[in-house]
């Protein structure tokens, strides 16, 4: 097991998107907090909570995906859109 402590979102996320798993797993690990509290926000008529954030957690790999820290953004603010 590689560990992660001290490492910030932003350089777990460069990691991930050069091939690193690990970091990828790390960094979903932390958000997992994040997307279910946007799924409960987004709670709409008839669907569960554990549905939700399983959409959120592949939003969450799309973005891991997409994010460019030069835009400007953090990881956080720019997954959370």
């Amino acid at each position: 097991w590689i560990g992660f402590e001290g490492v910030s979102d932003e350089a777990l996320c460069r990691l991930m998107q050069d091939g690193n798993v690990d970091a990828g797993d790390e960094l979903a690990r932390r958000s997992i907090i994040l997307v279910r509290r946007r799924a409960r926000a987004l709670l709409a008529g008839g669907l569960e909570i554990d549905d939700l954030a399983q959409e959120g957690m592949l939003g969450l790999i799309d973005a891991m995906k997409a994010y460019r820290p030069d835009r400007g953004a953090s990881f956080r603010t720019f997954a959370y859109r």
